[in-house]
């Protein structure tokens, strides 16, 4: 059996993340959205880490208590992340 070597490698099951960022390139999106709330900071920690681009000051303190948030701007009760489709997060 001279010149026969193993069989080619299966590919692995797809991954879902890829296929639906191309997707929406693919539409002609150039980049996604998200918000999280200061009640979920390891969401917050997580896009941080992940390399999504914060649209807030992530320096600035956020007052967690369900008591002092009653009273903020619809804006300072959100964490606005925003990633471009063009590569990585």
């Amino acid at each position: 059996m001279d010149g026969v070597g193993p069989p080619p490698a299966r590919p692995g099951p797809p991954d879902p993340r890829r296929a639906r960022a191309a997707g929406r390139r693919g539409r002609g999106y150039t980049r996604l959205y998200l918000t999280t709330g200061p009640l979920q900071p390891e969401a917050r920690a997580l896009y941080l880490a992940a390399g999504w681009t914060p649209l807030f000051d992530p320096a600035a303190p956020r007052p967690t208590e369900l008591e002092a948030m009653r009273g903020l701007p619809p804006a300072d009760l959100l964490y606005a992340f925003e990633t471009s489709l063009g590569g990585t997060p």
